[in-house]
């Protein structure tokens, strides 16, 4: 037996909201760079330095990450369309860059290439080359399950606490029910591979629909909204208290969530602060256009950033890692955040790369 893993709309649809000011979203492009940036930092050789404030952020990285895929969500299409849709932006690349990766270990001779390609169609960071890109796959069957559950049950017609009281049990039911050992077995033959967890992590999906419909429910208060004071000081109390005072943690590749409506009150308060800090920095032209390009380039800074990190420390490790881990450290963070954006401006220059990673004709770099 082999194991094959990694160590580690419709009626319902929300009202449109029209915001031809640019200024309105900004704080949304500089979220979503403040998201890709706390997960490459959570990946890097940084995270060692600062792991308690780490695990700490780990409560809402990837809750704000499903957040935000709700604000933006096409509630007005149908199922088909955004399966369509999102296969092409996530799917898309995802392949593609898995499957060069394969063909690469095919020309130099690596063994197990039936084994590899089978763990690039189960699709979770327990089966593929590149960890951090089982995101991709999740968010594509992520999309496709909020489509549906949206259209078949007309949630966003319903009252507001039974809202609340719906998105409290499908984050309590996921969180309770992810296991971290769960393996399947899928047989041929007199062959067996075993994998870990579920294609496409749909064990996840109670919690990351959970957040993302939050975001759905919420996009019109969050695209126009100004933080309320107040409320980022309580905010911050009720994080600070939890990750403190609390063994709550999450983290959903791991399949590890602990204390489960304590978590959830983190996550959203931590929501809440990221998005404060993001307005606040929006308002700052040249601070707000430099983390809202960081936001832009959130694939490929997803896609490349732990490559790229592990690469530039392995080569700076044997000449300043003994003395200076802290500088080898610092240089390849920055490096696997400016790497991506300079293959970003590449591929945008190029009409079939461009087409390989999702993005339509005509697309341009700002």
């Amino acid at each position: 037996m082999t194991v094959l893993a990694r160590t580690a709309p419709s009626a319902s649809a929300a009202p449109t909201t029209v915001l031809p000011a640019q200024a309105r979203v900004a704080h949304v492009d500089v979220a979503r760079g403040l998201s890709i940036v706390l997960v490459a930092l959570y990946h890097s050789g940084l995270q060692p330095f600062m792991a308690e404030p780490m695990q700490a952020v780990g409560l809402c990285r990837l809750p704000l990450f499903f957040f935000l895929a709700g604000v933006v969500f096409p509630t007005g299409r149908t199922v088909g369309r955004v399966a369509l849709e999102r296969a092409r932006a996530l799917l898309l690349p995802y392949a593609v860059v898995l499957l060069a990766l394969l063909a690469r270990s095919a020309w130099k001779g690596e063994g197990a290439m039936a084994e590899r390609l089978l763990g690039i169609a189960w699709g979770n960071g327990g089966t593929i080359e590149w960890i951090p890109m089982w995101f991709l796959p999740h968010l594509w069957l992520l999309s496709v399950v909020a489509a549906l559950a949206l259209r078949e049950s007309g949630w966003l017609r319903w009252h507001p606490l039974a809202q609340g009281l719906a998105l409290l049990a499908l984050f309590e039911w996921g969180a309770t029910h992810l296991a971290p050992a769960q393996a399947v077995a899928l047989s041929w033959g007199s062959h067996t591979v075993t994998l870990p967890w579920w294609p496409f992590s749909a064990d996840l999906i109670g919690v990351s629909l959970a957040f993302l419909l939050l975001g759905v429910r919420l996009r019109e208060p969050v695209l126009r909204w100004r933080p309320q004071w107040q409320w980022v000081g309580a905010a911050a109390v009720v994080f600070l208290a939890v990750a403190a005072g609390s063994d709550a943690r999450l983290n959903l590749n791991l399949r590890q969530c602990e204390a489960p409506l304590l978590a959830g009150a983190a996550a959203l308060a931590g929501i809440y602060l990221l998005l404060a800090l993001a307005w606040a920095m929006a308002r700052v032209a040249p601070l707000g256009r430099a983390w809202r390009h960081l936001g832009q380039a959130s694939l490929f800074i997803l896609v490349f950033h732990d490559h790229v990190d592990n690469k530039v420390q392995a080569l700076l490790a044997p000449h300043l890692g003994a003395g200076h881990p802290l500088l080898v450290a610092l240089c390849a963070f920055g490096l696997c955040l400016a790497v991506p954006l300079l293959i970003r401006q590449a591929v945008l220059r190029q009409r079939l790369l461009a087409l390989a990673f999702g993005l339509r004709p005509g697309f341009s770099a700002r």
